[in-house]
């Protein structure tokens, strides 16, 4: 009994802290977002993407501009969504296992709202990045939430 309770313990506190992650929004990333820009120290940039990492966005009302089958080990589907900010339009990659909801979603019509941990700025392996300067920033969130906008759906 002992053993099964230690083996237990660990598991148990290693779901609690990433159930129970703060959450923020987008206000709060945008803030985040220009501070890590205006630094030239990398040391602060690596700890603001450090604190954000630890943290869960919340961002409602993105428009589905594309959906594809994902380059990250862990999921099989990348939905690509875009939302207007008060700083210019944020780029999302957005990693989940809903299938089912993923399914439903339509390019340029299906709007949707995602919960899910900031996993970092997202990285283009492009060298041809034409649309690069029309955004404020792209992000990968995994282990999303999706909440479907049901307007805009398949049925």
């Amino acid at each position: 009994m002992k053993i099964k309770l230690i083996l237990f313990v660990p598991l148990l506190l290693f779901y609690s802290c990433s159930l129970f992650k703060e959450t923020i929004l987008i206000k709060n990333f945008i803030s985040e977002k220009e501070k890590f820009d205006k630094s030239d120290n990398p040391a602060l940039k690596y700890l603001i993407i450090n604190s954000l990492s630890k943290k869960k966005i919340s961002l409602n009302d993105l428009l589905i501009t594309d959906i594809r089958e994902s380059e990250e080990i862990n999921y099989q589907y990348c939905i690509i969504a875009e939302i207007d900010s008060e700083k210019g339009k944020i780029l999302s990659y957005i990693y989940s296992e809903e299938i089912e909801k993923i399914s439903k979603l339509i390019k340029g019509k299906s709007r949707i709202n995602v919960i899910g941990d900031f996993i970092g700025f997202h990285k283009e392996y492009s060298f041809f990045q034409k649309d690069a300067e029309s955004y404020f920033s792209k992000i990968d969130i995994s282990d999303a939430d999706i909440q479907l906008v049901k307007n805009n759906i398949k049925k």
